[in-house]
């Protein structure tokens, strides 16, 4: 069950001090339109820092009244399409309405959204956020920020390993198909009916079946 949303008008008021900045590092990707906006969107979803902590691939964005942002995607006006805004609905899209006694601006959601400020805007921008929290009386935490999933070097190794030998099985059997399948047709295996040509396109069957 979740509180009441008590803590949103004091969020928003927090939330001023960095409306007007603008990172230099996504500064290319917004420029007031829907598709500038969801390439931002995208490339944060494809930092290592975000990819680690939550399995989420894409989030649309799409045109709207205000500004509005959940697991089905954010809705953004014209004047919520600046880079505060967009991670403060961002944040929402993170903090499921499942996560237990978290309200809509409650302290999971600000801690989610100043860790987002902090990653994208920067150190500068994210402790003034935080110094606004602490003006307004805006409670924080991290619970509903997920611990990162580090994969090891040799793991990582391992699983390249894989995809190359495994791209090496199938150009290998795709090979040995056409080659199979060419003696068969040029009658090197006999004559249709012959045990030798039935043997050759049972071998044939197999390794289409594995590939």
């Amino acid at each position: 069950m979740r509180d009441r949303d008590n803590q949103r008008s004091r969020l928003y008021a927090a939330e001023i001090v960095i409306r007007k900045s603008q990172s230099k590092k996504y500064a290319k990707y917004l420029n007031g339109s829907i598709p500038s906006c969801q390439e931002y969107v995208n490339a944060i979803l494809e930092t290592a820092w975000f990819s680690r902590r939550w399995l989420v691939k894409f989030i649309p964005v799409a045109s709207g009244k205000g500004a509005r942002g959940g697991i089905n995607g954010l809705r953004l006006g014209k004047w919520a399409r600046c880079e505060a805004v967009i991670l403060h609905e961002l944040a929402h899209a993170l903090v499921p309405r499942t996560t237990p006694n978290a309200s809509a601006h409650g302290p999971e959601f600000a801690g989610v959204f100043h860790y987002l400020v902090q990653q994208v805007m920067g150190k500068e921008e994210a402790d003034k956020l935080k110094a606004s929290f602490k003006l307004n009386k805006v409670k924080m935490n991290r619970r509903a920020i997920p611990k990162p999933q580090w994969i090891s070097n040799r793991k990582q190794e391992a699983a390249k390993r894989f995809e190359r030998n495994q791209a090496l099985d199938n150009t290998a059997s795709i090979v040995l198909q056409t080659y199979l399948l060419r003696a068969i047709n040029s009658g090197m295996f006999g004559e249709v009916g012959s045990k030798a040509r039935n043997d050759a396109r049972r071998v044939l069957r197999i390794v289409k079946a594995s590939n």
